[in-house]
């Protein structure tokens, strides 16, 4: 077994969401962090049927998928076996996971950090922790640059927003759900400072490796250098002399921008063709 590196363009399926006891759970797949980016000897590197058609292909037989954590920097293999009798609800796939084809080069770039929270406000109402949560991406979006997420917060006010957090003091990732408005009594719709980036004191180990995959070792793929944006969250935290620059660590209690984007998220089930059993979730944006 082994890791291998991503394709050079750097995309993948990005595992939204794992449902317990699924084939994807079992096998040990983490939300958020992993990108499944070959399947049975395949690099995934442009979006086509392959995916789907594999696990189509082997219901009740063993697939082989080549993953990328984003957290850990490194590639591994992992086994499972789609079923359709997993789960007694077909929506919930052969495989039990939510996934979403895109780029990961530059997710690093885009973290958020929440600072000070104000007593009773939105923040502190979805248990968000201070100093050491990250908002590292959302189901509704892909966020690209630092207003995405600001414009995000206008397009959802008074109503529910969900957002992967990243807390660096349990190396954990997990689902918050949040309700921006104005009227808790305080400052911001949200009620807590952000900064934009990742502060330099902030560490993080990273890897450079190359593996040779052994169902794919004519076409290795290689891992994302430390010079390339690398596609972890994790990873923001080696910044090196320069990121003060580019950093834009800004401090402020106004979650406020006055201009709206229209921001869509559209989600699909890919089924087996006889309506019988859908295999997994593909979440998209316009």
């Amino acid at each position: 077994m082994g890791g291998a590196q991503s394709s050079a363009k750097g995309y993948g399926y990005h595992v939204l969401r794992v449902k317990e006891n699924s084939p994807a759970h079992t096998a040990g797949i983490e939300p958020f962090f992993d990108y499944i980016v070959g399947i049975n000897g395949v690099t995934l590197d442009t979006e086509t049927s392959v995916f789907q058609e594999q696990l189509l292909f082997n219901v009740d037989k063993e697939v082989i998928l080549l993953i990328y954590s984003t957290k850990e920097q490194e590639y591994r293999e992992v086994s499972l076996i789609p079923n359709k009798t997993w789960s007694a609800n077909s929506e919930d796939g052969l495989i039990g996971c939510s996934i979403r084809y895109c780029s990961y080069e530059s997710i690093n770039e885009h973290v958020w950090h929440i600072l000070d929270i104000a007593p009773d406000s939105p923040a502190e109402m979805a248990g968000l922790v201070p100093t050491t949560d990250y908002v590292i991406g959302t189901p509704h979006a892909a966020l690209r640059s630092e207003n995405d997420f600001y414009e995000l917060i206008e397009v959802y006010l008074g109503k529910p927003l969900r957002l992967y957090v990243y807390n660096a003091d349990f190396d954990v990732c997990r689902e918050v759900i949040i309700v921006p408005n104005h009227e808790w009594g305080g400052e911001g719709s949200l009620g807590c400072g952000v900064g934009y980036g990742i502060p330099k004191t902030n560490k993080f180990k990273s890897r450079d490796r190359h593996f040779e995959l052994s169902w794919n070792s004519s076409h290795p793929l290689h891992p994302p250098s430390e010079q390339q944006p690398s596609s972890t969250i994790a990873s923001a935290f080696n910044l090196d002399d320069t990121a003060s620059d580019n950093e834009k660590h800004t401090y402020s209690n106004q979650i406020i921008n006055d201009d709206q984007v229209s921001i869509k998220s559209e989600s699909r089930s890919i089924s087996n063709g006889d309506g019988s059993d859908s295999i997994v979730i593909v979440e998209k944006e316009n």
